[in-house]
């Protein structure tokens, strides 16, 4: 019996904009966000990829990557488990900095859905591309010291 998550089943799809989590290979679980093709770096671009690949960053890290589907599951699904590295503190570290800065940002993303009506959803995005970059810089723009920890974060 195969699990599959919520979203699968309901049939909705990863966005532009969307806080996720993608899971690649043999490596952990980590928390990333849906962008368009036009921020990806020159490299990527000039990479094949396959319809229905989307870029993706992983947060706190400077790198992309295309995934497709079957390597995002929603922010809501807790995927914290493995510890499959070999240089696993500085990972840590890594892993740790992105995951407050997806919660950070996944929380500010949350309150601007549920206190804006939002009609006529394209379809990539939620919301325009606009918006969400506003968000995304009203958020990078924080100080840190409004940290979230894991016990006190709310989803």
């Amino acid at each position: 019996k195969s699990w599959k998550c919520e979203n699968c089943i309901s049939g909705l799809k990863p966005l532009y904009g969307d806080i996720c989590w993608i899971k690649m290979g043999k490596f952990r679980c980590w928390p990333s966000r849906i962008l368009h093709e036009r921020h990806a770096p020159d490299n990527l671009l000039a990479q094949e990829r396959t319809v229905g690949e989307f870029l993706v960053h992983f947060f706190g890290s400077k790198e992309f990557f295309w995934a497709n589907k079957h390597h995002c599951l929603s922010f809501e699904n807790r995927c914290i488990k493995l510890r499959d590295s070999r240089d696993y503190v500085n990972v840590e570290q890594v892993f740790k900095d992105g995951l407050r800065d997806a919660k950070r940002l996944y929380s500010r993303l949350k309150q601007f859905y549920e206190t804006n009506i939002v009609e006529n959803y394209g379809e990539a995005t939620k919301l325009e591309e606009m918006t969400l970059d506003d968000a995304y810089d009203e958020f990078e723009d924080d100080d840190d010291d409004d940290e979230t920890d894991d016990e006190s974060f709310d989803m």
